[in-house]
């Protein structure tokens, strides 16, 4: 704080009992005339606040809090999804009574029908890829992709979004655009009781050439199997199934691995009129 000091002076005040005031200096007065002597006073400059500088500075504070807060979260969320994986996630993610975890997600529906659509149903952006309802095969590992049955393959686009590109498989390439990862896959069947289906991940091995006549298919030796029963049906977590190739010599494949090419759901149906898939965002 800087100071300056003012020259004494003598002043004559008259007053009627007021209050009188002299440079930051306050007198009470009587009735008549007195003199009044002033000595040397100090006087302070008002400071200047940096107020630019003093925004900043809270500014920096409340970022510093702020992202104190969102790392703390994190950490609960981990450890809170780290006890869920253990325990099958119900614990980390809230369920509803059908299976499902509550908060946002995408929605799939794959529909088995007798009545194919007459065109791809590109661009469509529906949330519906239909499948016929008696068709497709097993999974056809260790088949020349030329010789597999086109009908009931969803082939695996990879993006940002989900996305159905091709919404009919029943003339042989349905598509549909995911991440590679980042979420779980749940799934239920659903329809007329009695139907059952197969979903398979299945891809190709080009055998490190560009020859592919010698191309291969290889299918996971993990599979989802559903099964239409009475009674309300619930959802299951299937997200390695739908997204790991499992070799027979237990060589685990992710999605979308440059390892393997044309990556595609192999859907086996057996009568099954519906199966609804959603997928939920892991928390980070």
């Amino acid at each position: 704080m800087k100071m300056k000091t003012n020259i004494s002076k003598e002043r004559i005040v008259k007053s009627t009992g007021t209050i009188s005031f002299w440079r930051g200096c306050a007198k009470k007065e009587g009735i008549g005339e007195k003199r009044v002597v002033l000595k040397e006073k100090p006087i302070l400059e008002p400071i200047q606040h940096d107020h630019s500088k003093a925004t900043r500075v809270l500014e920096r504070s409340t970022m510093k809090k702020a992202n104190n807060e969102r790392q703390s979260m994190k950490q609960k969320i981990g450890v809170m999804i780290a006890i869920g994986m253990a325990l099958g996630i119900s614990s980390a993610v809230a369920q509803t009574g059908n299976g499902a975890l509550s908060g946002p997600h995408y929605n799939l529906n794959i529909i088995g029908t007798d009545h194919c659509p007459g065109d791809d149903l590109v661009g469509t952006q529906r949330h519906v890829i239909f499948v016929e309802l008696f068709g497709g095969e097993e999974a056809p590992g260790g088949k020349s992709p030329s010789d597999i049955t086109p009908q009931n393959k969803i082939y695996l686009t990879e993006g940002d979004t989900f996305e159905v590109l091709d919404g009919n498989a029943c003339d042989g390439r349905a598509e549909f655009q995911l991440p590679a990862g980042g979420y779980w896959i749940f799934i239920r069947p659903l329809g007329q009781p009695g139907g059952s289906a197969t979903i398979t991940l299945c891809a190709t091995d080009t055998m490190g050439t560009e020859d592919t006549s010698d191309d291969v298919i290889v299918c996971s030796s993990g599979n989802v199997i559903l099964t239409r029963d009475k009674g309300q049906a619930k959802f299951t977590n299937v997200t390695d199934e739908l997204t790991t190739v499992v070799l027979a010599d237990g060589t685990e494949v992710s999605l979308f691995d440059p390892a393997l090419q044309d990556y595609f759901w192999n859907y086996d149906n057996n009568g099954l009129r519906l199966a609804q898939l959603r997928f939920y965002p892991i928390p980070e």
